[in-house]
């Protein structure tokens, strides 16, 4: 078995997808109102541990590995990251494709669709790159429509899409496991 070594923007992209996935948990369980009996278990400053090590993550200038750049201010190949995601969609290859986004809100709904593989998103960091969107739950998006959806294909996996599903799944209600366990034919052992 051979093993590629770790490098520093591999470890950069992996800290920064574990933010990210995080605070779409927060949002989600505050969309579905479940955020009273997750979120405290969730507050226990990883969002800070993750935000540290990035910090002290040194890897070389996103700009100096990007395949194109997006600027507000018109110093990159592009003004918006719709364009650049456009542009990445029309090259040749498979390889990583890095969009470097400087510093800036933009305020797009991405969608990048099928097309397009292996595109790396690179920002200023957390606070100055930031893309915001239109789309609320009010409008009929929640999280649950957005990039995580249609992932899992296990048998018997539904996507919970309400408040009443998800509140069916609260800490208590696992807790008293001994109600609603057997009708699933899961293995289990009560009391535990």
């Amino acid at each position: 078995m051979s093993y590629k070594k770790c490098t520093q923007v591999d470890k950069q992209t992996w800290l920064s997808t574990a933010l990210t996935n995080l605070g779409t948990c927060r949002t989600g369980f505050v969309e579905l109102g479940v955020s009273d009996n997750l979120l405290p278990l969730m507050s226990n400053n990883v969002s800070k541990l993750i935000s540290n090590a990035l910090s002290l993550n040194k890897t070389p200038s996103p700009a100096s590995r990007a395949n194109i750049v997006v600027a507000k201010d018109g110093s990159g190949n592009f003004k918006t990251i719709k364009e650049a995601v456009t542009a990445a969609s029309k090259r040749s290859g498979t390889g990583r494709y890095v969009i470097y986004i400087k510093s800036g809100t933009y305020n797009e709904n991405i969608e990048l669709g099928t097309k397009p593989k292996n595109i790396m998103f690179l920002g200023d960091g957390m606070g100055k790159t930031i893309v915001t969107g239109s789309r609320s739950v009010v409008g009929g998006s929640t999280t649950f429509k957005s990039a995580t959806v249609g992932k899992v294909k296990w048998r018997g996996h539904h996507v919970l899409t309400s408040a009443t599903d998800a509140n069916k799944f609260t800490v208590g209600n696992f807790l008293a496991g001994s109600s609603w366990l057997p009708t699933t034919v899961v293995p289990f052992t009560p009391g535990l």
